[in-house]
C-alpha cells in the first residue's frame, strides 16, 4: 500500500467513525442517553451498553473507555449526549479534515518533513495549553474546546502523514 492509499483509508475510517458517532443518538429514543459521566480508561456503564443494539453499544463503549463523557461538555443530539465529549469529537473531525486537506497536492508539497512535524506539534500544543488553562484557570469555553480539539486533530493528521511518508517506501 502506498502513502496515498493509506491516507485515503484513514480519511474514510475517520469519516465513517464521525458519521456513526453523530448518528447513534438518533437511532435511540429521544433523551435516552444522558448523564453518562465517567472516568477515562474504565467501563462505567456496561449495564447500559449491554442492553443496546450493537452499533450503539460499540459507540458508547468506545466513549465510556476513551472519554470522561461529562454531560456539560458533550454535544446533545436527539436529546442524548454523544458517545464522546465535544473536544474528542472535534479531534476526530480535525483528523478527518487534516487527511482531507492532505489530499491536495499543493498542501502536501508544502507540508513535508520537518515543516509538517513542527506544524503538527504546534497545533497539538495549542490544544494542550487550552486544556491546562481550563483545568487551572478561568478559561472554560465549549467553543474553545471544539476549536482547539479540531486543531489538535489536524495536527495529529499531519504527524501521521509525516510518519507514513517515512515508513512506506515509494
Amino acid at each position: 500500500m502506498d502513502v496515498k492509499n493509506a491516507r485515503r483509508v484513514l480519511l474514510l475510517a475517520f469519516l465513517i467513525f464521525l458519521v456513526m458517532l453523530a448518528a447513534v443518538p438518533f437511532v435511540n429514543p429521544y433523551g435516552s442517553l444522558i448523564n453518562l459521566d465517567g472516568v477515562p480508561g474504565m467501563i462505567d456503564h456496561w449495564d447500559i451498553w449491554s442492553s443496546r443494539d450493537p452499533l450503539t453499544a460499540f459507540a458508547y463503549l468506545f466513549g465510556d473507555i476513551a472519554c470522561h463523557q461529562m454531560t456539560e461538555r458533550s454535544l446533545i443530539l436527539n436529546g442524548s449526549q454523544m458517545a464522546i465529549c465535544a473536544r474528542d469529537y472535534a479531534i476526530i473531525a480535525g483528523m478527518f479534515a487534516g487527511f482531507a486537506i492532505l489530499e491536495s497536492e499543493a498542501v502536501r508539497n508544502r507540508m513535508t518533513g520537518r515543516r509538517a512535524i513542527y506544524a503538527g506539534f504546534i497545533l497539538i500544543v495549542i490544544a494542550a495549553a487550552e486544556w491546562c488553562l481550563e483545568n487551572w484557570g478561568p478559561v472554560d469555553s465549549a467553543v474553545l474546546r471544539i476549536v482547539t480539539g479540531a486543531a489538535a486533530g489536524i495536527g495529529a493528521a499531519l504527524l501521521i502523514n509525516a510518519y507514513l511518508e517515512r515508513a512506506i517506501p515509494g
